[in-house]
């Protein structure tokens, strides 16, 4: 990470933690979003960083926008920064739509049809359901991906036609089904998807947002584990110096350092001009492992008050259980990565493995 990238993360961070502790988050769990935050996060532009100025965006990069995205997942904050700009604003502005005002949400895998389009004139007329649509409440449209004639479309449909049921995930955050009854949606808001948007576009960058924001999670359930074991004695010393709790800790810092790793290592392919379909695919696979070990890892290390709902443990592997489901299991990417490896040939699958290193 860049010195004028880790100062943009540690200013995002210092902003999340002030405005939306611990305490706030536990808070907002009935409705898993917090307004007020989310008011500050885009009146800054922290959340369509990574857009182009001329879209009004703030004209950064990619690295950036995840740089922030990190902090969201480091602090457990319920906001739809990732919908809202790297996903939903990202496919609008390369479609050349406007980007609107509020939140936008998207669906997340609509490769088999699930809302379905019809030309309507110059715009066109959606139908069916769409499951686990983050935010859509709380958004102004919902961008979904349609192929209509053997051509792709992005639509960004208003909310204000669309019936949203209230449904959340593991960490309180909302997942909602969305129904699609005959909306119209007028010409503006209707473009021919350009080739850098596609339906698995759409999947790979959903499965990096949440990558990262494991990754901020587990820093944080590091950081837990190694403040209670240093804080908390036995026998005339911190449990923190007993060998069987170094394993652990070592163990759960370890998974934290490996999912950012992988995390980091797509980025860079991306920033790179490379397909990262391989890295990302990895990643989603790695973090999706280490989720396993860890959330069990640091819960064995603070015992009983782990998973208590003051103690805010649960507040990041409840989210970390929730967001590996996302955007593609992780058996889902296993698959897409052995794959992978099973096209290229044995003579090149370690220097797949190894160029994102390399670099």
């Amino acid at each position: 990470m860049t010195n004028e990238r880790e100062m943009l993360s540690d200013s995002v961070g210092r902003l999340l933690a002030e405005q939306a502790d611990p305490e706030t988050v536990r808070g907002a769990e009935g409705v898993g979003f917090l307004p007020e935050l989310w008011e500050m996060v885009a009146g800054s532009g922290l959340h369509t960083i990574a857009i182009a100025e001329e879209h009004g965006g703030g004209g950064g990069s990619i690295g950036d926008a995840h740089a922030v995205l990190w902090q969201v997942g480091r602090n457990a904050s319920p906001i739809p920064v990732s919908e809202t700009g790297l996903l939903g604003g990202w496919a609008l502005t390369e479609a050349g739509l406007a980007l609107p005002d509020g939140i936008v949400t998207v669906v997340a895998d609509n490769a088999a049809g699930g809302v379905r389009a019809e030309r309507d004139g110059s715009g066109v007329k959606l139908s069916g359901t769409a499951q686990r649509v983050a935010w859509a409440s709380q958004s102004e449209r919902v961008v979904v991906l349609v192929d209509v004639d053997g051509e792709t479309l992005v639509v960004a449909a208003p909310t204000t036609e669309l019936t949203c049921g209230g449904e959340v995930t593991l960490a309180g955050e909302p997942r909602e089904t969305v129904g699609f009854d005959g909306v119209a949606v007028d010409a503006d808001h209707v473009a021919t998807a350009p080739a850098t948007v596609s339906h698995d576009d759409l999947l790979l960058r959903g499965a990096l947002t949440r990558v990262t924001m494991m990754g901020g999670a587990m820093e944080r359930a590091a950081e837990l584990g190694e403040r209670y074991t240093g804080e908390r004695h036995q026998f005339g010393r911190p449990i923190s110096k007993f060998q069987a709790v170094q394993q652990h800790l070592v163990a759960v810092r370890e998974e934290a350092n490996r999912t950012q790793m992988v995390g980091n290592a797509a980025l860079l392919a991306i920033e790179e001009g490379r397909s990262a379909t391989f890295e990302i695919a990895a990643a989603k696979v790695v973090a999706g492992e280490s989720t396993r070990v860890l959330a069990r890892r640091a819960h064995q290390l603070h015992g009983a008050i782990g998973v208590t709902f003051e103690y805010d443990l649960q507040l990041f592997t409840r989210r970390l259980n929730a967001w590996r489901d996302e955007y593609g299991t992780t058996r889902y990417w296993a698959t897409r990565v052995s794959d992978i490896v099973a096209d290229v040939g044995s003579s090149q699958v370690w220097p797949l493995i190894t160029r994102s290193i390399a670099s």
